[in-house]
């Protein structure tokens, strides 16, 4: 992506980045985040755990579902470079992977074998002394305005090991009611989730917001919130004022612990997920960070002496074949 100069105005600047699959698989979660001048285009993208017999249809080291996160992503990198995210981009790009997936993944394909996503997308832009926050979402990814608060970051970068036992059993009742669903998602567009398919962009909310100065803008995808939804480990209040206090690394420690203590919870198909956290500060100003990260997790935090630019990081594993 691009470099600015420091004379283009940032209406808000990436403070903390955390991204980390729960077990040794690459993570299906995707984000990116595109500096354009008086603008800041920020995303989140979560594909839905693969109910496919063949997983791994496109590239054998990543499932469809982390493919199409990465894919679709990329087409917002290039969409956004130059113009906006209209419905009839957005369309074009589905168009665009929809035609890539079945020429790698073969035309006789079932609907649950196509890959679908929740989504947030945010462009963040300025009005006067506000700030106007233009969002799309798609099914469960989050995103969360709270006032900024001096964060004490942990002095170390931990990052969580592999969790065993994740992911969907193979055969049984679970996994065909997941296919059953799956199918309507995808045939019928059953859900707010976005598909492979440009059909699916009608199952976006887009809203906008006037939000002050002093204020942290936090993206994540659903691994993140089982905090405060399945797990009900805290409130979400509690939860994201432990993260503005401490930062989002630390509330994946927390959360990977607990998960590692109780993998038979039974509360979720799947025992653990992806985690993807964005956090940006209103008014601040851009500027480097340290990343740490291993074949699964990256933690990226803003620092004086850093010197990885934010809107440069992939998620751990790209699209190389």
């Amino acid at each position: 992506m691009g470099r600015l100069s420091r004379s283009s105005v940032i209406p808000a600047a990436p403070i903390e980045i955390v991204h980390s699959a729960p077990g040794s698989a690459p993570s299906d979660d995707a984000f990116g985040l595109l500096y354009r001048p008086g603008v800041l285009h920020a995303w989140v993208i979560d594909g839905a755990t693969s109910v496919s017999a063949r997983p791994n249809k496109v590239l054998p080291h990543l499932s469809d579902a982390g493919w199409f996160a990465r894919a679709l992503s990329r087409e917002l990198t290039t969409c956004l470079r130059h113009g906006e995210l209209t419905d009839g981009a957005l369309g074009r790009a589905l168009s665009y992977l929809r035609d890539r997936f079945v020429a790698r993944a073969g035309p006789n394909l079932d609907h649950h074998d196509f890959p679908v996503a929740a989504m947030t997308y945010l462009r963040v832009s300025r009005d006067g002394a506000r700030y106007v926050v233009d969002s799309l979402e798609f099914a469960d990814c989050f995103h969360l305005t709270v006032p900024s608060a001096r964060t004490r970051p942990s002095p170390a970068f931990p990052l969580p090991p592999p969790l065993p036992k994740i992911g969907l059993p193979e055969t049984g009742p679970m996994i065909e009611r997941m296919r059953q669903r799956r199918d309507a998602q995808v045939r019928d567009l059953s859900s707010t989730a976005v598909t492979i398919d440009a059909a699916s962009v009608v199952r976006g909310h887009r809203s906008r917001r006037l939000v002050d100065m002093e204020s942290d803008i936090i993206l994540g995808s659903d691994g993140y919130a089982r905090v405060w939804t399945e797990y009900a480990l805290q409130t979400q209040a509690a939860a994201m004022a432990d993260l503005t206090q401490f930062g989002a690394a630390r509330g994946l420690h927390k959360l990977r612990t607990w998960e590692r203590a109780n993998l038979g919870h039974g509360r979720s198909p799947k025992a653990a997920d992806d985690v993807t956290v964005l956090r940006f500060r209103l008014g601040a100003p851009t500027g480097r960070g340290h990343v740490v990260r291993n074949r699964t997790s990256m933690i990226w935090r803003a620092t004086p002496m850093g010197h990885v630019e934010a809107q440069h990081l992939l998620p751990a594993d790209d699209l190389r074949a």
